[in-house]
C-alpha cells in the first residue's frame, strides 16, 4: 500500500475536478457523490479508478533494492597516499564526508546500502579508485585509523534505484 504524499493528492484532486467538467454524469446521481474505488496497485504501481490507469503513483523519493551482490570492500581516508593531489575532493567533485564511497563499477551518485554493517545507512558514489580495484568498493572515513580498522571485507553491497 502506497503512502499518498500532498502531490499526489493535489494531482487526484485535479483529476477529480477534470472529470467532474468532462464526465458530469459520472459526478453527481440523485443528489448525491458516487464513491468510486480508487485502487493503488503494488506491482504496476498506478492508481486505478474503475480499472482505469489515472496516474502513476510511486513516490520517486522512496528507495529500492534494485540489485545486491558480495563485493570485496576497502576503507580510505583524505591523505596524499591514497588519494591524489586533492585528497578532500571526490573525482564527481564534491568534498568528501560521511557516507560517501569510491566505485568504479556504478555511476556517480548511485545509492548504495551495507545492510550487515550499516543497517538502513545510505552511501553515495562520489569518488573513484585506481583502476586495478574495479570489483571494489571503497567506504570514506574522516580518519586514517578508522580506515584501518575497517580493514577488508567481502560483504553483501544493495544497490538503490526510485
Amino acid at each position: 500500500m502506497y503512502t499518498i504524499n500532498s502531490k499526489v493528492s493535489a494531482s487526484f484532486a485535479l483529476v477529480s475536478l477534470v472529470s467532474n467538467f468532462v464526465f458530469p454524469q459520472y459526478s453527481l446521481m440523485n443528489d448525491n457523490l458516487i464513491e468510486e474505488e480508487i485502487v493503488l496497485s503494488s506491482n504496476d504501481s498506478l492508481a486505478t479508478l474503475q480499472g482505469q490507469a489515472l496516474i502513476q503513483s510511486s513516490n520517486p523519493d522512496v528507495l529500492v533494492v534494485v540489485a545486491q551482490n558480495w563485493v570485496i570492500t576497502t576503507a580510505y581516508s583524505s591523505t596524499s597516499d591514497q588519494t591524489d593531489s586533492t585528497p578532500f575532493i571526490t573525482a564527481s567533485g564534491t568534498n568528501v564526508r560521511d557516507g560517501i564511497v569510491a566505485c568504479n563499477f556504478l555511476k556517480f551518485g548511485t545509492r548504495v546500502r551495507f545492510p550487515e554493517l550499516y543497517g538502513d545507512k545510505i552511501f553515495i558514489v562520489e569518488d573513484r579508485m585506481a583502476a586495478k580495484n574495479n570489483h571494489k568498493i571503497d567506504i570514506w572515513f574522516s580518519t586514517r585509523w578508522e580506515a584501518k580498522q575497517f580493514g577488508v571485507k567481502q560483504i553483501k553491497v544493495e544497490v538503490l534505484g526510485t
